[in-house]
């Protein structure tokens, strides 16, 4: 559901790679990975339903939703082009 939601909203630059990784403190989750108007940004998928969102050289974000994880993410990438 996230994949779709991701492609279906967010434009890219490349097709959304994706896969199993472990995080930092070997944490498991699913991460896609996908670039807008050239920033890159990763969305993390955690068991028990939680995002972290990470858009090119900024901290990190924690969302709880599929909604807040797509907002914010738009705003970071909507940010980022209004920097350039």
């Amino acid at each position: 559901m996230v994949k779709a939601v991701l492609e279906n909203v967010i434009p890219m630059d490349m097709g959304l790679r994706e896969g199993w990784r472990y995080s930092v403190n070997n944490v498991p989750n699913y991460r896609f990975l996908g670039q807008s108007h050239g920033l890159q940004w990763f969305v993390d998928v955690y068991a028990g339903a939680h995002f972290v969102i990470t858009v090119s050289d900024r901290l990190p974000e924690i969302c709880k939703s599929i909604p807040s994880s797509v907002n914010y993410l738009r705003r970071m990438l909507l940010a980022g082009v209004e920097a350039v």
